[in-house]
């Protein structure tokens, strides 16, 4: 008998109760446990939660897997401060196994480091340099869902922003600039063809209209490039989908003291590939996000958007997905808090016929043992229908779980 997950559990637990009893980690001002070496915060955090899932491989009929599933997530965020300047380096684990399917177990781990530099009173610099070692579950992905196990992968990288202007200031700009390599490890005959590198560079100038309110003009650029692979015993090896993305974007943030908040963006992307076998795209595009608070106990978010995005289906050139995603929570007191949520996502699958519907349904009960420890209970139901009919399926998840937070 495996016993890994037990003794996952009792260390978990053993953790949890010590940190919960350590009086003298919390910092002045935060809520969070927290260890002072030298001029450095040390922020531990634990997740420990016990799943049901009713169809981890996400299949239709003669193909549900179900399992019960225990999940660790250890972590430490490092922070330190000098003058203006901030720095901070997070590390978090992501340990699962599932008890009826040992061939799904995974190890995650994601290591990033930010430097945010004040170079000027007006003028900020930031980097974060990040690697990670993450899986892809079977049945995730349209071209990979007969896997035996997981895709596993490596994406290395970074981020950086350059600013100019305050939040009071009647403008100010952003820049931004990312890099990643992502390379599969295994399952070579379903992910060879995803390795990639990608490179975003962009810009948002804002526009102050009133002391909490901006206009915004967005100009984005992804550029996609993916490896090249031997095509079949000829040894000939030809480009993928390589190719860009552009999004122009106008749009308006706003934040009226604690009862609303948001962001909303309209405009075009372009979907351009190097190759001239794919037809290139150009459509409507769009993402916004709405925070409202109408009572000190309630909140409703509200969370949109059209994008295009990578694709793992034989085929097709790209994805044209569409999200409309809600979620209401209501405090019963100071301590326990109830909250509904649901997301209907569409996504179009150019160069096929294929189109696929998810419906996701939410329940969550959460209640505070401190400020910074949460137990929580969350149930969900997925139902994806696709016209591709050997694609649908029907999925349930229950959780419970104990965390900490920041």
């Amino acid at each position: 008998m495996n016993n890994t997950p037990l003794k996952m559990l009792s260390y978990a637990l053993l953790v949890a109760s010590g940190t919960a009893n350590a009086e003298s980690f919390i910092a002045e001002g935060s809520s969070a446990p927290v260890l002072h070496i030298g001029s450095v915060n040390a922020y531990p955090g634990l997740s420990v939660a016990e799943k049901h899932d009713d169809n981890l491989t996400m299949g239709g009929n003669g193909k549900v897997i179900s399992s019960n599933i225990l999940q660790l997530k250890p972590s430490m965020l490092l922070q330190a401060k000098k003058d203006a300047d901030a720095y901070t380096l997070a590390y978090e684990a992501d340990l699962g196994r599932y008890k009826q399917s040992s061939a799904d177990n995974y190890d995650d781990h994601n290591l990033s480091a930010t430097a945010q530099l004040a170079l000027t009173q007006r003028a900020t610099l930031s980097l974060t340099p990040e690697y990670k070692i993450g899986h892809d579950p079977r049945g995730s992905l349209s071209g990979s869902k007969d896997t035996l196990v997981p895709n596993t992968f490596k994406n290395k990288g970074g981020t950086g922003s350059f600013s100019y202007g305050s939040e009071e200031s009647r403008g100010r700009f952003v820049l931004n600039a990312g890099y990643h390599e992502l390379q599969y490890d295994n399952n070579p005959t379903a992910t060879n063809a995803m390795d990639r590198t990608t490179t975003e560079t962009g810009g948002t100038f804002y526009y102050r209209l009133a002391p909490k309110t901006s206009a915004l003009v967005v100009l984005n650029n992804t550029r996609v490039s993916y490896n090249y692979i031997d095509v079949g015993s000829s040894g000939v090896s030809n480009p993928l989908l390589s190719g860009s993305e552009r999004r122009y974007q106008v749009g308006v943030t706003w934040d009226a003291a604690a009862q609303t908040s948001g962001i909303f963006k309209i405009g075009q992307m372009q979907k351009v590939f190097d190759s001239a076998t794919h037809s290139n795209f150009k459509g409507g595009s769009w993402e916004g996000s709405v925070h409202w608070t109408p009572r000190e106990y309630v909140r409703l978010n509200w969370v949109t958007g059209r994008t295009t995005g990578e694709t793992t289906l034989p085929g097709s050139n790209f994805v044209l997905s569409t999200n409309n995603a809600v979620d209401f929570g209501y405090d019963l007191n100071q301590k326990s808090s109830l909250s509904v949520n649901a997301v209907k996502l569409t996504e179009d699958y150019n160069g096929t016929t294929r189109s696929d519907n998810t419906n996701t349904y939410g329940l969550k009960a959460e209640y505070k043992v401190r400020s910074w420890l949460i137990g929580d209970m969350t149930f969900s139901n997925a139902a994806k229908r696709s016209n591709i009919s050997t694609d649908d399926y029907n999925r349930n998840i229950f959780m419970v779980s104990i965390h900490s937070k920041i």
